[in-house]
């Protein structure tokens, strides 16, 4: 082959070398990320799914409990309940009378209040009683059917109540043996703060609300909100079954 033949050859591979190099040149520029913030040349970030209002725990255990059915109370709160009594005026005249509320309950204000069925009286008298039987808190006589605590109940403690109906020189007081005790629990600062957290993220979610408050023992609220999502189809039957294990049995 002659010189002149080669001298052509290598002329024609640097030229496709070139033009190679070219098109690769080109492809990088034109897909390389931008730094002017170029909305043309900006490739738009992935979309991130709507992170749920359930702490990374709540996740795994609310879940679980909707597919057992059933709520588990925390054992103080299961100690206070007891099978539900015949509640009869002590003497077996008059209405029927008996304590509402707290009974067998943790509750979150440090002044809770009671409230009782109407007996017909003149007056109530409420006491309130520690785990030691030492009276902490007792009402004046008030006219209604409901008192709320003047002075705050150390939280953390498990506490007993009766209330007394005043018919003229007649006094009875409920409860009375052989019908349960009136307890309830008041909440430690602990747990209140985690509730009230929990209701903040939780407003428009009442089935994983209701069993976060049930498992704090806060049974009455519980209702509330299980009974809310129990009027919203993707939850009712769920939240059914749940308000269902949390009746005594």
């Amino acid at each position: 082959m002659s010189s002149g033949q080669d001298e052509n050859r290598w002329k024609r591979l640097a030229t496709v070398t070139v033009v190679a190099a070219s098109v690769v040149v080109a492809i990088w520029i034109v897909l390389r990320p931008s730094r002017t913030g170029n909305p043309a040349t900006v490739r738009p970030a992935p979309i991130e799914p709507v992170p749920s209002s359930l702490t990374p725990a709540e996740r795994v255990r609310v879940p679980r409990v909707i597919a057992a059915g059933r709520i588990t109370l925390p054992d103080q709160v299961v100690a206070l309940i007891q099978p539900e009594a015949r509640r009869t005026s002590q003497r077996g005249s008059g209405p029927l009378f008996s304590p509402i509320s707290p009974i067998g309950t943790a509750v979150r204000a440090s002044r809770p209040q009671f409230t009782w069925s109407d007996a017909g009286a003149d007056a109530y008298t409420v006491i309130v009683f520690d785990e030691s039987g030492k009276e902490v808190e007792r009402s004046t006589r008030v006219g209604g059917t409901s008192w709320t605590a003047t002075h705050d109940l150390p939280r953390g403690g498990t506490y007993r109540w009766q209330v007394t109906a005043h018919r003229g020189d007649r006094n009875e007081t409920e409860p009375q043996p052989p019908r349960p005790d009136a307890r309830f629990i008041v909440l430690d600062a602990a747990t209140v703060a985690q509730i009230e957290a929990a209701e903040a993220r939780l407003a428009r979610e009442p089935l994983p609300l209701g069993i976060l408050l049930a498992e704090a023992g806060l049974i009455s609220e519980a209702r509330v909100d299980l009974t809310r999502a129990v009027k919203v189809p993707d939850t009712a039957a769920a939240a059914r079954r749940l308000l269902e294990s949390l009746d005594p049995k």
